[in-house]
């Protein structure tokens, strides 16, 4: 809500131009996937790019892939 209540005060001052932050729906969706034993980690797209990805699970609908360790830690370095 706290989000939402400066996003109106900076319309309310006529400021369209703002940042916006990450939604509270997003955090709780990463704590209920940490719950499973599960580590979601968000990265520029840039670094994203770079992973290796390992298809588990493809359908029209969803696509799931495991990302190799070996990249990941390339991907740090860089």
């Amino acid at each position: 809500l706290e989000g939402r209540k400066r996003a109106y005060e900076e319309i309310a001052k006529g400021n369209t131009m703002f940042e916006t932050g990450v939604p509270e729906s997003f955090n709780v969706l990463q704590r209920s996937l940490r719950g499973l034993a599960l580590d979601l980690k968000v990265l520029p797209e840039e670094k994203a790019e770079k992973l290796k990805k390992i298809p588990i699970i493809t359908s029209k609908n969803v696509s799931v892939t495991l990302n190799s360790n070996k990249d990941k830690e390339e991907v740090n370095e860089g």
